[in-house]
């Protein structure tokens, strides 16, 4: 019995050995370039890293596995050509946020030294200390038409730390006026911890165009874009992407969606905040403030519109289909039809939901549409809905109340408090805050926490670093002594 315990023991010592070592082998053939804004050596360590004109040329013949570490600095695709883009890759995965001198990747800080792709050639922007062009506005002279470009590329692209900004895509036919921050077309990169602030797209998407692409974008900033459809963001045709975690703010549509433009796109939002984007060209206001989608079935959870302005739909335009905007938070919004949800021929479902704007009973306004609005407080009322509430919610300032985005807390004795439905409701708040905390489910974006205690998610042995693994190999070797 003793020896054959041992045995199993032995045995899965040794597959947790196994584990470790794949999970920690570097692969194949991949190599790791060094990039600082004045390098001049070929990328194989800080002392020796590729500078600019380096970093562009690898960045064409890198090979699957291959990453790039970039320090903090200003970086173009090009220093004249226009039509020059970076290009992401499969298998290829690019990390800016360094200093110079990190050995890990988890050493570098993305907020602190802040690494900017930049449209800006002639470096004649305007623009703040970093090289950042805060607003399409500030864009001068003769600018990259997109910064970044994906074309065919897999989820094994990674985009991750970086500023995107200054991309001026004012070209007078597509793709050349499409996609000033980035243009992407049947693309699946990962983009997160970046943020696109400052660029133009005559026709659609500011910050981003995506065709035939099912990115997730994480922990993204959308801010100071323009376009004709969609300032922060635009895609076509592009079921299965995911945006979580992420702010569109202040971005101008010129015509329609001033924050995210969704066409014939099943795409799934959540815990977002959309505030102070227009859909306005200085003359007449345009459709959806904070976000227009028409022709797909959006999932918008957790997500805190406030202070979009439109004419039709403040803070979200519907059009002809069908979604879900469950847990979500209208606060501020302005629109001449419906301040908050402007649907046309659709049934979307609204559940648990705030709607407390500048409209009284403009909130929701329906033409050839019946949207099914359950478990919400409605400034003014909802006559067709059900279990409606009008009573204030006594919602607080967008603040940072946690989390990775904004939100409106309420306080004790809101009339959202514990009066949400738990069918369908999201197991979090737009913060991470676990729901319920009370007696039941708290309407909109905001939980409001009965108690104080840590945060942070669990450890799951498969992805945690190699001490990990020696907790669970700890149990084993102690059972070999026995």
């Amino acid at each position: 019995m003793e020896n054959g315990r041992k045995r199993i023991s032995l045995m899965l010592l040794a597959c947790v050995f196994f584990c470790a070592l794949i999970l920690s082998s570097p692969v194949e053939g991949a190599t790791r370039y060094h990039v600082t804004q004045n390098g001049t050596g070929n990328g194989s360590s800080w002392a020796n890293a590729l500078g600019e004109d380096g970093f562009r040329d690898r960045l064409v013949t890198a090979g699957s596995g291959d990453e790039f570490w970039i320090a903090a600095g200003k970086y173009r695709p090009s220093d004249t050509d226009r039509i020059v883009s970076f290009s992401l890759k499969s298998g290829v995965s690019l990390y800016g946020g360094f200093a110079g001198g990190e050995t890990e990747l988890h050493q570098r800080d993305w907020s602190e030294n802040i690494t900017v792709l930049t449209g800006d050639l002639d470096f004649d922007d305007d623009t703040d200390a970093y090289g950042v062009t805060e607003t399409a506005a500030d864009i001068v002279g003769s600018n990259s038409y997109s910064v970044l470009f994906a074309l065919n590329v897999s989820g094994t692209a990674v985009l991750d730390g970086f500023v995107i900004t200054g991309g001026n895509a004012d070209g007078n036919s597509e793709p050349l006026n499409q996609g000033g921050g980035m243009y992407a077309v049947n693309s699946s990169a990962v983009i997160r911890n970046s943020s696109f602030i400052g660029n133009f797209a005559d026709s659609r998407g500011g910050g981003i165009f995506g065709s035939l692409s099912g990115s997730r974008v994480t922990n993204c900033y959308f801010s100071g874009n323009t376009s004709g459809r969609g300032g922060g963001m635009h895609l076509v045709d592009s079921d299965g992407a995911v945006l979580e975690d992420c702010t569109f703010s202040a971005n101008l549509g010129l015509y329609r969606a001033g924050g995210l433009s969704l066409r014939n796109s099943d795409v799934r939002v959540s815990s977002s905040t959309f505030s102070g984007n227009r859909a306005f060209d200085g003359t007449s206001w345009g459709d959806g403030g904070g976000m227009f989608s028409e022709l797909g079935f959006p999932e918008v959870t957790n997500c805190t519109f406030s202070g979009n302005e439109a004419y039709y739909g403040g803070g979200i335009y519907f059009g002809e289909q069908d979604g879900k905007v469950i847990n979500c938070t209208f606060s501020g919004n302005a629109a001449d039809l419906g301040s908050g949800l402007y649907v046309y021929n659709g049934t979307p479902e609204v559940k648990n939901c705030i709607f407390w704007n500048d409209g009284g009973g403009n909130e929701i306004v329906e033409n050839g549409a019946v949207a099914v609005v359950t478990q919400s407080v409605v400034r003014g009322g909802f006559p067709s809905g059900s279990s409606i509430i009008t009573a204030d919610p006594g919602l607080g300032p967008l603040a940072d109340n946690g989390g990775l985005t904004l939100t409106h807390a309420i306080a004790a004795g809101s009339s959202a408090l514990d009066s949400g439905s738990s069918a369908g409701a999201p197991s979090t708040d737009q913060r991470g805050v676990s729901r319920p905390q009370g007696s039941g489910y708290d309407i909109g974006a905001f939980e409001l926490a009965v108690s104080s205690g840590g945060g942070g998610g669990g450890c799951g042995i498969w992805g945690a670093p190699f001490p990990g693994v020696l907790l669970l190999i700890l149990p084993l070797a102690l059972l070999l002594r026995k």
